[in-house]
């Protein structure tokens, strides 16, 4: 089970409601929720909107709700001395790959922490695609390696030039992405690749829901297949617009 899925169920259950009753509400077929809350199936945008209407919570309020969620079941069943792996993270275009953990959102995996890793707040992310491949040799972020990330409670612990894992807030729909931070003079933040191929991404302290320095890179922790397919739900969207 995924955490949005978990979320799902324990809300759905809380309001002593069925799965018909939620499905009904929601717009969705029985099949469709069983499967969202199973963690078998992605839960795009537009379903998580739906969601939201149906339990009553306005979309941002759903996405805040089931992180804060992710987060108990983090401490729920944290392996002691281990740092959580909880997210794929793309070193591209700012996606939300919530529900793709390295173990299809069936549950968390741990690692072992490297020498002097004491702070309790740190977790990783496995990197998915190549704009922090830096051509040049060092630095450099590849596609499948393992970052190991600790919050910044302020952005004055974060020097310029700093490989972070940036979480925006519901203005970006909560998505994610990898880059080398930099502050400009008119007060915005540069999030830029370490590839020149790809193009830097301008934003701002507001729009930033977390912001977390990388502290380790491990090389191909998680190699990717040869044949990699993204998910781009709004694509998705598109595809099923145009089936109707």
């Amino acid at each position: 089970m995924s955490a949005i899925g978990s979320f799902i169920r324990s809300s759905r259950l809380a309001r002593q409601w069925g799965e018909a009753d939620l499905a009904r509400l929601a717009g969705l077929s029985v099949e469709q929720v069983r499967g969202h809350e199973d963690g078998a199936a992605l839960i795009a945008y537009d379903i998580r909107r739906r969601y939201a209407r149906a339990l009553g919570l306005s979309i941002e309020q759903f996405e805040d709700c089931w992180r804060r969620h992710m987060n108990r079941l983090l401490l729920t069943v944290a392996a002691p001395g281990k740092i959580p792996v909880i997210n794929l993270s793309p070193a591209s275009e700012p996606r939300n790959y919530e529900e793709f953990g390295p173990d299809s959102g069936l549950g968390f995996t741990y690692v072992d922490r490297s020498p002097g890793q004491d702070d309790a707040t740190l977790f990783g992310v496995v990197v998915i695609g190549r704009s922090m491949t830096n051509p040049a040799g060092e630095p450099s972020i590849d596609e499948g390696d393992l970052v190991i990330c600790r919050p910044a409670l302020r952005l004055e612990e974060v020097p310029d030039g700093s490989a972070v894992h940036v979480r925006f807030g519901p203005s970006r729909q909560h998505t994610c992405t990898i880059k080398s931070l930099y502050r400009r003079p008119d007060g915005l933040l540069e999030l830029r690749p370490y590839n020149p191929n790809f193009t830097s991404l301008l934003t701002s302290v507001d729009e930033i829901a977390r912001l977390s320095l990388i502290v380790e890179c491990r090389r191909l922790w998680h190699p990717p297949p040869r044949r990699r397919v993204v998910v781009d739900e709004f694509a998705q969207l598109r595809r099923e617009g145009e089936a109707r």
